[in-house]
């Protein structure tokens, strides 16, 4: 009898236990984050450009397009190539000014506004080689409570397989080391400085890349916030 009463005991407890581990799963089933939808954006020049959840304003405009979005990722992404969408391909579009863009769909104009930071700080990447670029920092309205600087560093990612990668670096006899100083970001207004990455990365294949800079903003003394701020940039076949 008690030999009995001791294997109904074990094969009970068998049975909470897998009935236990059911409830788990089912847990980290429920708890898995589901995709959300962004808000619909395209990649212009480097740029992002947000839906602006209205209609143009223009009225006459001419029928030459002046670009296509000629790809696209799921709408829960961000693009990472130049011409690449959330919402779908096949669109044209036009410029009206460095700020704005209007994409055709589905019969109408809609307008797309640039992505800008709240500091009101842009990164652009002009005179683009294999092994360097001129690196142009633009800072106008934003939320501005105090000044801006950045130093000599950076990296580089390549987009693989809509993903962001660090580009390797070459072989380095020493630790890498990078210069001290602090170059200061003027209020509305334009800096640019030479970046030239051979000695770090080599030449680099053709491919879409972006380089981070790292921009620190002071709000007074003993107080202040680092953000990473990025340019995108292609380098042709």
């Amino acid at each position: 009898m008690k030999k009995y009463i001791k294997l109904v005991s074990v094969l009970l407890c068998t049975i909470f236990i897998l009935m236990g581990c059911g409830k788990s799963d089912d847990a980290l089933k429920i708890q898995e984050s589901p995709k959300v939808d962004r808000r619909p954006m395209v990649m212009v020049n480097g740029e992002i450009y947000l839906d602006a959840g209205k209609e143009s304003d223009i009225g006459a405009r001419c029928g030459v397009m002046d670009g296509e979005i000629i790809s696209t990722v799921d709408p829960s992404e961000i693009p990472i190539e130049n011409n690449q969408s959330n919402f779908g391909k096949g669109y044209g579009y036009q410029h009206v000014d460095k700020n704005n863009i209007d994409v055709f769909m589905n019969g109408k104009w809609i307008r797309f506004i640039k992505e800008k930071d709240e500091w009101g700080i842009e990164l652009a990447a002009t005179q683009i080689t294999p092994i360097g670029l001129t690196l142009v920092c633009n800072q106008s309205g934003g939320d501005i409570t105090g000044k801006f600087s950045t130093g000599s560093y950076f990296n580089l990612e390549v987009s693989e397989d809509n993903q962001w990668k660090a580009v390797k670096t070459l072989p380095q006899k020493n630790d890498i080391a990078w210069t001290e100083e602090a170059w200061i970001i003027p209020i509305n207004d334009s800096v640019q400085w030479e970046v030239n990455w051979e000695w770090l990365y080599g030449k680099l294949p053709a491919g879409n890349y972006r380089i981070a800079k790292e921009i620190t903003g002071f709000k007074e003394v003993g107080n202040s916030e680092t953000r990473i701020f990025y340019a995108y940039f292609e380098i042709a076949k």
